[in-house]
């Protein structure tokens, strides 16, 4: 079991154009990009976390972010999503990595470490909850080989801003597993913040219950 070549890489950018900054908003006492990271601390997967930024002057704060708290860092293309993490593997050296992005602050971390194994074990080239869990908590993992065929194999925009399209687009292509994840969360609500709305939403909520999401069960 390579778990120790599992990368995990948060892709982090404050140029969101329908909620600028978002990922340093509050939600409690944290910011968003803060409870991502303080889950993947309870979980113990801090160790081999990359938040995988842009080069852009803006993207600063989130490198000073970083060096704050002491995490690991990577600046790349601002566009290119794909080819930002494609070279982020590459770096660190990566067999498997897992893709986490930084609007979604309640993502399932806690089944990581299960659908590692069920990928590994599989020799799957990508893994997912996606299907399962609703919008904004699903887990997903590349192999190394995969995001190199989706680098190498990309063409449109979207496929290099979204770096599962391509292979959503070429199933037969890769060996893909799907993980029946365990559900605590309301399957009718989206977790994800794109917008103020999706951002007072959350807060109304979180307020409310104390982000237990057992509740909305």
């Amino acid at each position: 079991m390579r778990l120790n070549n599992l990368g995990i890489v948060i892709q982090a950018r404050t140029g969101s154009k329908r909620l600028p900054n978002k990922l340093f908003y509050k939600i409690g006492n944290k910011t968003i990009l803060e409870h991502i990271i303080y889950s993947l601390k309870k979980t113990k997967l801090l160790k081999n976390t990359i938040v995988a930024t842009t080069n852009l002057n803006q993207d600063k704060k989130i490198v000073n972010f970083c060096k704050k708290k002491k995490l690991k860092y990577f600046c790349g293309n601002k566009k290119n999503v794909l080819d930002r993490y494609y070279k982020c593997s590459l770096k660190f050296k990566f067999n498997d990595i897992v893709r986490l992005t930084a609007d979604n602050p309640f993502a399932n971390i806690d089944s990581i470490k299960k659908l590692a194994k069920f990928h590994i074990m599989n020799k799957f080239e990508y893994s997912t909850t996606l299907p399962v869990l609703p919008t904004g908590t699903g887990i997903e993992i590349f192999s190394k080989s995969a995001l190199r065929k989706c680098f190498i194999n990309a063409k449109s925009k979207y496929q290099k801003e979204h770096i599962n399209e391509y292979i959503i687009q070429n199933k037969k292509k890769f060996k893909i597993g799907i993980f029946n994840s365990p559900c605590h969360y309301n399957k009718k609500f989206s977790y994800t913040i794109d917008t103020i709305q999706d951002y007072r939403k959350i807060l109304k909520n979180f307020k409310k219950y104390r982000f237990n999401f057992k509740k909305y069960s």
